[in-house]
């Protein structure tokens, strides 16, 4: 029924694009009660270029101020197109509007100048609003081949996967005061050059290879993105290696109420693809999600700190998890959903950070892995720097086809070339099941069970496992457990642990 209103939304949209109707004309109403007084807002009224190489954001930021500030029913349309666009942040509250539709049926491209996105942040962001609706069948192509080659999340263990922690007034003072220090130390090494009276030539020689003047602008932008003062319009690749991890999602949800996303592509983010924070009652369907799946860090949908999220009929294939579930998550069902390429459908990672809040009520249905790393997971860190717990978690109905690790819990994840940290993890997993999860696995150990010797796993359920290996082998596969008693109901294949 859902769907069939969104289509009246198009279809009437349509109407508008092509100037048959007024602006002020009745709109279907998405509750099915024939018409009601609404607006469309088209972002063609607003000077948009629309050939995929002007820049439109200055375009679709004045759509988007008048549709939040209209009022009654409205919709801001995004007609067939190709938009080339810089951030763009929609942000309520839009206090007078009752409903608000997005209808995107255009192909937005994200421009590939990382220098003017901030830290953290989404490429296209919604924040603090009630009862969107964001529908039409557009797509969002991140164009993150760009960015890909300077994400370092293999390989260290300082990227910020997903910077939602805040930083503390005190921690923002000492960044300041150290940025001061550093323009302070560079000023005196110019004026001592001065007094020295050097020839130009030698100047430049002295500056570059004591301060590495040509890297200036790469050491301002980290600064920026830390302070939100403006950037420094000179990085370039010379200067790689100062240049923050680009942790741009190509859509991200903050703080939002009552959201619908459907029928959406994105493509090749530079960084996770979907991201919800603090959300609720989030409803998304008939989702397409690509990036090859050489592409780092590209999650399909990332969830933190939300409740009610309804996940379904959805295709996501990337470099990384389809989806992931984060820290302070309740209440989270997901249901047919493809996946692959990519790491699988993953609880976390989680315990990596200090006050993290808990996982609680997560349902995972009806969903196939084709050829993916690993089919579902629940990763925590070792040494976690304080307690958290993930309890009441459900696997059902789930279909391995080529997957190298069907069933895994691994409380001792860490994604980086090395790891030194030996204390055990202190997320406590408890209450999880894994129901009828049948198909092939590509390597021997179909199912691990790898538990935290601090806190080792507490009722873990598994019934009616089949899984073969799909190499025609004719050997069993192999269960592995440590830290755990498991429970099995049913028939078990791979055979139990003893």
């Amino acid at each position: 029924m859902v769907n069939f209103y969104i289509v009246l939304y198009v279809l009437y949209a349509n109407t508008i694009a092509q100037g048959k109707l007024a602006a002020s004309s009745p709109i279907p109403s998405p509750l099915g009660c024939g018409t009601v007084p609404g607006v469309i807002i088209n972002v063609k009224s607003f000077g948009v270029q629309a050939d995929g190489r002007a820049d439109d954001s200055r375009a679709f930021n004045a759509a988007w101020q008048t549709a939040c500030n209209a009022r009654g029913n409205v919709i801001l349309l995004i007609p067939k197109g190709t938009y080339l666009v810089s951030p763009l942040r929609f942000k309520g509250p839009c206090r007078e509007v009752s409903s608000l539709t997005v209808l995107m049926e255009g192909y937005l491209k994200a421009t590939t100048d990382l220098s003017v996105y901030k830290f953290g942040s989404g490429w296209i962001e919604f924040a603090w609003i009630e009862g969107l609706t964001l529908a039409g069948g557009g797509v969002l192509d991140g164009q993150g081949a760009e960015a890909w080659p300077f994400s370092k999340c293999s390989s260290s263990p300082n990227c910020d996967l997903l910077p939602t922690v805040c930083f503390h007034n005190l921690t923002l003072v000492l960044i300041f005061l150290l940025f001061l220090l550093y323009i302070y130390e560079w000023r005196v090494r110019v004026y001592k050059l001065e007094q020295y009276n050097l020839e130009a030539k030698q100047k430049r020689r002295y500056l570059d290879s004591s301060f590495d003047l040509k890297c200036l602008c790469g050491h301002l932008t980290l600064f920026s993105l830390l302070l939100g003062v403006p950037y420094c319009m000179g990085n370039t690749r010379e200067c790689a290696s100062l240049t923050p991890e680009p942790n741009i999602q190509n859509l991200k949800f903050v703080g939002m109420n009552r959201t619908i996303v459907h029928q959406i592509t994105s493509l090749n983010s530079k960084f996770f693809h979907i991201a919800l924070v603090g959300c609720r009652d989030f409803t998304g369907s008939e989702l397409s999600i690509f990036a090859p799946d050489e592409s780092p860090n590209t999650d399909g949908i990332h969830l933190e700190r939300s409740t009610n999220v309804h996940l379904s009929r959805s295709i996501i294939g990337t470099g990384d998890d389809c989806i992931s579930v984060g820290q302070g998550n309740s209440e989270i069902t997901i249901t047919n959903i493809t996946c692959g390429p990519g790491h699988g459908i993953s609880v976390g990672s989680l315990g990596r950070y200090p006050n993290e809040q808990d996982v609680k009520g997560l349902v995972i249905r009806n969903c196939t892995m084709i050829g993916t790393s690993n089919g579902i997971r629940i990763k925590t860190w070792p040494d976690s720097p304080g307690r958290s717990t993930a309890t009441d978690i459900r696997f059902e109905n789930i279909m391995m086809k080529h997957v190298r690790n069907p069933i895994i819990i691994d409380q001792e994840y860490c994604p980086f070339d090395s790891c030194s940290s030996k204390a055990p993890s202190r997320v406590r997993l408890s209450d999880i099941y894994f129901k009828n999860i049948t198909g092939t696995s590509a390597s021997p150990v179909a199912v691990m069970l790898s538990c935290s010797k601090g806190t080792p796993c507490e009722n873990i359920y598994l019934q009616d496992v089949h899984l073969n290996l799909s190499s025609g082998d004719k050997r069993l596969p192999i269960s592995s457990c440590e830290n755990v008693k498991a429970r099995y109901i049913g028939a078990q294949m791979p055979p139990p642990c003893p």
